[in-house]
């Protein structure tokens, strides 16, 4: 397996433990290119809860993504 695709591999099962709302507002913002206040009215949340999910989706992403560079390579 190529280093991109273990990157991706690990950055989908990181994502897939998000809740699904966290992974729809990192989603939106991310890969739509959304604003928070567009992604807060589509999802009947406050922008305040788009920033805290946002910065939860990151904050998983990399400290999973750490970890993963931490352990021994099977």
């Amino acid at each position: 397996m190529s280093e991109s695709s273990d990157l991706l591999w690990r950055m989908e099962a990181i994502m897939a433990s998000l809740d699904p709302l966290t992974r729809n507002v990192f989603l939106a913002h991310r890969l739509d290119d959304l604003p928070y206040g567009n992604i807060a009215a589509a999802l009947d949340i406050s922008i305040a809860d788009v920033e805290r999910r946002m910065a939860k989706a990151i904050y998983t992403l990399a400290k999973e993504l750490d970890e993963a560079e931490k352990r021994p390579s099977r």
